[in-house]
């Protein structure tokens, strides 16, 4: 009987241990946001969302689970390679992503369509829209 309970509670303590250890190197998400159908005369850029898109809303996010998965899938993140068609993306959702390390990455989405990560553009993640989307709206 008393090494079932030693093995109980020692599974309990790895289970604990392990749970409490984070799975992502990401420390915080902050975002900047408006809405996706906010009509606007020029495209609204990374740097210039705080500014000319009206309402902007800010959101501070610290969820394990949504940090992981957010990094999970900005990794997945390919450059733009089609330089025959050129893009421009107009901006309604600013992600600054902190982490542990203390280095960040600036994730600026379109509302629909269009990724740039850093300043450069990127191919598209719907499933990362959706997931950040999922977020804040």
């Amino acid at each position: 009987m008393r090494r079932y309970v030693l093995r109980v509670v020692l599974v309990m303590g790895a289970t604990f241990f392990l749970c409490s250890c984070s799975l992502t190197s990401v420390k915080r998400a902050k975002f900047l946001y408006g809405s996706d159908e906010a009509t606007v005369i020029t495209p609204i850029t990374c740097s210039s969302i705080e500014y000319n898109l009206v309402e902007v809303k800010r959101k501070d996010v610290k969820n394990k689970a949504f940090l992981n998965a957010l990094e999970t899938e900005m990794r997945k993140l390919e450059p733009y390679e089609k330089t025959d068609l050129p893009r421009e993306v107009d901006i309604r959702i600013k992600l600054i992503v902190d982490y542990k390390n203390e280095t960040s990455d600036t994730l600026c989405l379109g509302g629909f369509y269009g990724t740039i990560l850093n300043g450069n553009l990127m191919e598209d993640n719907p499933k990362l829209l959706d997931l950040i989307k999922s977020k804040i709206y």
